[in-house]
């Protein structure tokens, strides 16, 4: 069996993730990044169900992440040096379309990975994910945002035609 090209450039993000983890890169770190991305590879799991990408939604995607990642600390910073009181927080349940548990488990951890919001509970039956604000004020936004977040998820990691525009909230 030949490899196919989606495997060869699986293997070498994994390995450099390896040596990204490590902080260097040097012949051990390569070669042992190499072995754990075959044993990966090799071990039948598919990081995606049907092993496509859309490339440009997925930079896409990650473009979205990497901006929510710097607004949000920075609104942080600003709510905890202005003084935040509890009745400004809120948790909120942003319902999505049933997904697959791919999507809805990668927005989970994009949301996680955001200052200023955390995920307090999730029903994957129901896609419902329950998110704890430091601002109540930005509910919509955020609910707008995590729809946006997921819709850009589906078209970079494409499983099925199912749109999460269109949701009552």
């Amino acid at each position: 069996m030949i490899p196919s090209v989606l495997t060869f450039v699986r293997l070498m993000l994994l390995t450099a993730a390896w040596c990204a983890l490590w902080g260097e890169v040097s012949f051990a770190n390569l070669l042992s990044g190499f072995v754990v991305s075959l044993i990966v590879n090799l071990s039948g799991n598919k990081l995606l169900p049907n092993e496509s990408i859309n490339l440009f939604e997925m930079f896409r995607f990650l473009r979205l992440v990497f901006i929510d990642l710097i607004v949000s600390t920075f609104e942080v910073i600003k709510t905890i040096l202005k003084g935040n009181k509890r009745e400004d927080e809120a948790i909120i349940a942003v319902k999505l379309l049933p997904e697959n548990q791919t999507h809805l488990y990668i927005i989970v951890l994009v949301v996680t990975l955001t200052p200023g919001t955390a995920v307090v509970d999730l029903d994957s039956k129901g896609s419902t994910i329950y998110l704890h604000l430091l601002d109540k004020s930005q509910v919509q936004s955020v609910k707008e945002h995590v729809y946006e977040l997921a819709d850009t998820a589906r078209k970079a990691f494409p499983d099925s035609k199912e749109s999460v525009k269109g949701v009552v909230v």
